[in-house]
C-alpha cells in the first residue's frame, strides 16, 4: 500500500495582518528598485549604441 499523502491545513498559518501588510509594502519597495536598475541598465546600453553608430 501506498503511503497517503497528508493535506497540509491552512488553519496552522494564521500571520497577523500588519505583519502582512508590511511585507507587502517591502515587496514593492523591492520591485521599483530592482525595475530602475533594470532602466538604468537599458538606458547605458542604449547610449552605447547610439555612440557606435553615430
Amino acid at each position: 500500500m501506498r503511503k497517503k499523502r497528508k493535506k497540509n491545513r491552512k488553519t496552522e498559518v494564521k500571520e497577523n495582518p500588519e505583519r502582512e501588510k508590511l511585507r507587502r509594502e517591502l515587496k514593492g519597495k523591492m520591485n521599483c528598485k530592482i525595475e530602475e536598475k533594470k532602466n538604468r541598465k537599458n538606458e547605458g546600453k542604449n547610449e552605447g549604441k547610439n555612440e557606435g553608430k553615430s
